[in-house]
């Protein structure tokens, strides 16, 4: 599916530390970037990687998306 036949925990990524969430504790918190309004999603946003994984950052980052608009707009 993702185009690696050998596999990979994380993609690609040229930081050190390599930015990757190995706590599922903070699994929230793994979809959230730098860049304001922008969150990340898929099977290499969290360590272990998966479909699982991508199907659960989609999930969070769209509760992420909620509390930010929700927060923008006032609404309860």
């Amino acid at each position: 599916i993702g185009g690696s036949s050998e596999g990979s925990v994380i993609g690609w990524s040229m930081k050190e530390p390599v930015p990757i969430t190995a706590s599922m504790l903070k699994m929230p918190e793994a979809v959230n970037t730098a860049i304001p309004s922008v969150y990340k999603a898929g099977q290499w946003t969290l360590s272990p990687a998966g479909i699982p994984t991508a199907v659960m950052t989609g999930h969070l980052a769209v509760q992420a998306i909620r509390r930010a608009v929700k927060k923008t707009s006032g609404s309860k």
